[in-house]
């Protein structure tokens, strides 16, 4: 698949899926990964107006990600590219 290898003389990176994430209702507009003293987590706002809050249970092995929390937000993929406070600690 194309979009998996890149662009020619790019590299040769790859995106492999790891985990589905299928908490939301509604399409996912914005993902954000925590800072790295937080360890390995990431928020995701979707249409539904939740932001959802990931951690994964194995930094080894990234297939299995804990939902830690949902926040309702009006907008919540604004809240995520604002880095508002999302009251998780």
């Amino acid at each position: 698949n194309a979009a998996n290898r890149g662009t020619k003389g790019e590299g040769s990176s790859r995106w492999v899926n790891k985990a589905t994430l299928s908490d939301a209702r509604r399409a996912v507009t914005a993902v954000e990964f925590a800072p790295r003293h937080l360890g390995l987590r990431l928020a995701s706002g979707s249409a539904d107006g939740v932001v959802r809050i990931y951690e994964a249970l194995d930094t080894m092995n990234l297939n299995h990600w804990k939902l830690e929390a949902e926040v309702e937000m009006s907008d919540a993929a604004d809240a995520i590219s604002s880095n508002e406070n999302l009251g998780v600690s």
